[in-house]
């Protein structure tokens, strides 16, 4: 076989591995999806959006319980606090199976793998809060799950709430193929400018003392 017949079979091998590799992703292309007088973003087709109105949404398929886009911030305030002092790998650790369960499906076996290289300073309030950005590993209804998360807690006189749980996660085995899709969905939220200034008052407004 000469050169190159043989680059000419290794690149139609890699174009052919390529396409396999988009094809089990299965999530296909995004399209822009507006929320009159709250939001845009790109969506799967089919995905839909849960709104917990100032404390954030989740990204998802109403058929698929193992992918998922998380925005969610002020968590666990008031009457709901944890324990004084819970660092964000102690929630991921300890609470956020009991939280993600609560959508009707059975999370468990949470474990941090790593901390993913990223800058979070301009998340953590000067200082005030603690942030993290872990690669997790997770079982939903029996399956596992990988996730990339970016997680922030703060101490309150009371207790401890979550400031931010932003991140996605996919079957482990898909994760590789889903994550940059997925993460352009969770760069894609726009919010408009109206709605988190009436956010941000509400949620200042409902924030303990210190």
């Amino acid at each position: 076989m000469s050169k190159r017949c043989l680059i000419g079979l290794i690149l139609a091998c890699s174009i052919l591995a390529v396409m396999a590799a988009g094809q089990q992703s299965g999530l296909g292309a995004l399209k822009t999806k507006d929320f009159p007088g709250k939001m845009t973003m790109l969506l799967p087709a089919g995905w839909t959006v849960d709104d917990y109105q100032c404390s954030g949404m989740v990204a998802h398929s109403p058929s698929d319980p193992y992918r998922a886009v998380l925005f969610m911030n002020a968590l666990h305030q008031n009457l709901d606090m944890l324990p004084r002092g819970t660092t964000p790998e102690a929630y991921v650790t300890e609470y956020l199976a009991r939280d993600l369960s609560l959508g009707g499906d059975l999370v468990s076996d949470v474990t941090i793998l790593n901390y993913e290289d990223a800058d979070l300073s301009s998340l953590s309030a000067f200082g005030a809060v603690q942030v993290k950005a872990m690669r997790c590993s997770m079982n939903i209804d029996g399956k596992a799950v990988l996730a990339s998360l970016t997680v922030g807690t703060y101490d309150v006189q009371l207790g401890t709430s979550v400031a931010y749980l932003w991140g996605i996660y996919s079957p482990a085995d898909q994760f590789d193929l889903d994550a940059p899709i997925l993460k352009r969905v969770f760069d894609s939220i726009r919010y408009d400018k109206s709605y988190t200034d009436e956010c941000n008052q509400i949620l200042k407004d409902r924030m303990p003392a210190q």
